[in-house]
C-alpha cells in the first residue's frame, strides 16, 4: 500500500513527515484531525464577518470616488 501524497513543485526535495494532520476548510470553519490530538476546529466566522464589512466599505468608497470623478 502506498500512503504517500505527491505535491508537484519546481524543485523536488524529499521531506520526512512525522505528524500528519488532515484538514478540511470552507468559508466558515477550518477543521482538522490528528490522531494524538483528535479533532481540531477553528471558527472562521469572525473573519467572514470582517470580510463582509470591509467589502461593503470598499464598495461605498469606490462609489464616492466614481461620483466625484465621472468618466468622460
Amino acid at each position: 500500500m502506498d500512503n504517500r501524497i505527491v505535491i508537484p513543485f519546481k524543485s523536488s526535495e524529499e521531506i520526512k513527515v512525522i505528524r500528519v494532520i488532515g484538514w478540511d476548510s470552507n468559508e466558515l470553519s477550518l477543521d482538522g484531525y490528528e490522531p494524538s490530538i483528535g479533532f481540531i476546529h477553528v471558527d472562521l466566522r469572525p473573519l467572514q464577518s470582517m470580510k463582509v464589512v470591509y467589502k461593503h466599505k470598499k464598495t461605498i468608497a469606490h462609489r464616492r470616488v466614481r461620483h466625484r470623478n465621472p468618466v468622460r
